[in-house]
């Protein structure tokens, strides 16, 4: 089976883990770190996590979220992640896909500024919040250009994602439900007599 490592922010790690599973994938995500604004030492422990699962694991493709404090700063963790990553043989020949909420032009100057190339060392990129279609593409793109393997579910699940897309354009072109006024229901009730 296709196993991903995906190492991130806990809500982000969580949305990928569900799409990509329900396409086959074998998914992995490190006990639960907070990687945001918590802390530099809490996202140490989780990296040290991802690193032992990377050693230890056949690992066919590893994705990274970017968004995480560093020893510099917010961003600064994924970044001397991949530069670790980049200092390391073995790490270096494991596929990776970062994903990042930041606006890619401040990624591109972050990795230039510490003497990282974003073709070979950043990997392919998707910008945060993610589309599940594009999630499973994106995937499926990278593991076959490093010839492993796509489980059969990947193509029904992306089946299923574009069926509900067009069920919410096709609501969103209908545009709102019309509000009907609800009936008064006439009561039983006798009306009071006129006097003659």
């Amino acid at each position: 089976m296709t196993r991903i490592l995906i190492f991130g922010y806990y809500l982000t790690a969580h949305s990928i883990q569900r799409v990509l599973q329900s396409g086959g994938y074998e998914c992995l995500v490190p006990q639960r770190g907070n990687l945001n604004p918590q802390g530099h030492e809490q996202g140490l422990e989780y990296e040290k996590q991802a690193l032992e699962i990377l050693r230890t694991r056949t690992i066919d493709l590893f994705i990274h979220d970017l968004n995480r404090f560093g020893t510099r700063g917010y961003l600064w963790g994924g970044v001397e992640f991949l530069q670790k990553r980049k200092c390391d043989k073995f790490l270096s020949e494991i596929p990776v896909l970062t994903v990042s909420a930041a606006a890619p032009q401040l990624i591109v100057e972050l990795l230039q500024g510490v003497g990282l190339d974003v073709e070979s060392d950043l990997g392919d990129f998707l910008s945060v919040p993610l589309c599940p279609i594009e999630l499973l593409d994106v995937v499926e793109s990278i593991l076959r250009r490093h010839g492993k393997s796509i489980p059969p579910q990947a193509e029904t699940a992306r089946a299923k994602l574009y069926e509900k897309q067009r069920d919410r354009e096709r609501r969103m072109l209908a545009g709102p439900p019309s509000k009907q006024t609800p009936h008064k229901k006439k009561t039983a009730t006798s009306s009071p007599r006129r006097r003659r």
